[in-house]
């Protein structure tokens, strides 16, 4: 095997005949094809049926003080467009909402309450910005 790389080796400093325009290749431009644009990250459309059950679901586990899986259906909901879902998703990270439902131990997070609130009101909910300016205003 040595003996195989030792005459490859050899082949390689060979020195190769000089460079003339009948011996050398054609230069040939690589084509750039610009990449087609990402589509936008959206979740596949969902129907009335399944956003109710989403809904219900998250409603169901916030009641059982389950607030991280409740926010995970909410979460679903809202990314296909459910303003009520990201309505939602703001209250369970709302501080002042936490307090008035009696879940102090629930850890609120203002720049996320902030972020559905807002998610929300794009969504056409108009008491999103209610609670938005209540929770600015604090």
């Amino acid at each position: 095997m040595a003996e195989r790389s030792g005459a490859t080796l050899a082949r390689l400093q060979e020195p190769s005949a000089p460079a003339t325009p009948g011996n050398l290749a054609p230069v040939v431009e690589p084509t750039v094809v610009p990449a087609a644009p990402a589509p936008p990250l959206r979740e596949p459309a969902l129907s009335t049926a399944e956003m109710s059950a989403l809904l219900m679901r998250g409603d169901s586990l916030f009641g059982g003080g389950d607030i991280a899986s409740a926010r995970l259906f909410y979460e679903r909901a809202a990314d296909a467009g459910n303003g009520q879902a990201a309505l939602r998703l703001g209250e369970s990270y709302d501080p002042a909402f936490l307090a008035r439902v009696h879940l102090g131990g629930v850890r609120g997070n203002v720049s996320a309450a902030i972020f559905w609130y807002q998610r929300a009101g794009d969504l056409g909910m108009s008491e999103a910005d209610l609670l938005l300016g209540s929770l600015q205003a604090k």
